[in-house]
């Protein structure tokens, strides 16, 4: 008698398998065409866990007192990846740079046929750098179940500016007319400031630097907003005083 090949079983979603039929690859006897052929353990003994290796045993008997065996090793095989889900996609406050972390992200499930706690990777890895609002990054978590078997998922985390901008107005002004309706007044500008770059500045009331203002009291107000929406506004007055000569 010859054994077939050492043979592989599957392991299922309980990291189990069984034996099947083995089948003696020749089988012959000077007096007997026919012998009969035992298998032991018998097909349907169930294996538990991967890499599990049973040893085969076919006994073939020429039913005249004579046996003569051969043996070979059945290994049960995990072939099934772990399985993992994400959390839900995240954000990241920047901070006065307009900088933040990439953190460290769990699954939302991790499960394994034949391992209860798989490994989890991390890439990018927690503490990577993200600079400028809205700049997203793709995240991969990745289980291995130890027996060759990776699976993975994404998520993206995206860095959010939530820091408001800010403008600082100059001090009110106040001029005398010289006798005409109106007085030129020159001011500083004021420019708005951000964390992140991208600000934007406007006059909102008032009137420009250089500008002709009317005798009495002109409010001038700028307002400064972000790529995020977020706005500041500071004000000023420019007071001309006087009377009109004619």
């Amino acid at each position: 008698i010859a054994c077939p090949p050492n043979a592989t079983v599957n392991a299922n979603a309980s990291c189990q398998g069984s034996i099947g039929v083995l089948n003696a690859v020749s089988l012959s006897d000077n007096c007997n065409p026919s012998p009969t052929v035992t298998q032991s353990p018998a097909s349907g003994t169930v294996l538990t866990g991967h890499n599990t290796a049973q040893i085969v045993t076919l006994t073939a008997n020429d039913g005249n007192g004579n046996t003569s065996t051969c043996t070979l090793t059945v290994t049960l095989k995990d072939i099934t990846p772990p399985s993992i889900t994400c959390p839900p996609n995240a954000t990241v406050n920047a901070n006065a740079s307009c900088q933040g972390s990439v953190g460290v992200y769990s699954a939302a499930s991790l499960s394994d046929n034949c391992n209860p706690s798989p490994t989890v990777t991390q890439s990018p890895a927690s503490g990577t750098l993200l600079t400028g609002h809205n700049t997203g990054q793709i995240v991969t978590l990745t289980a291995n179940d130890g027996n060759g078997n990776t699976s993975s998922c994404t998520l993206t985390v995206t860095l959010k500016d939530v820091i408001p901008p800010s403008i600082t107005c100059p001090s009110s002004i106040t001029v005398n007319n010289n006798g005409s309706c109106t007085a030129a007044v020159n001011y500083t500008t004021p420019v708005g400031l951000d964390n992140c770059i991208g600000q934007v500045t406007l006059q909102t009331a008032g009137l420009a630097s250089g500008s002709n203002f009317p005798i009495g009291t002109t409010t001038n107000t700028f307002q400064v907003s972000d790529q995020n929406g977020s706005t500041a506004t500071c004000s000023f007055t420019v007071v001309v005083s006087g009377e009109v000569t004619y």
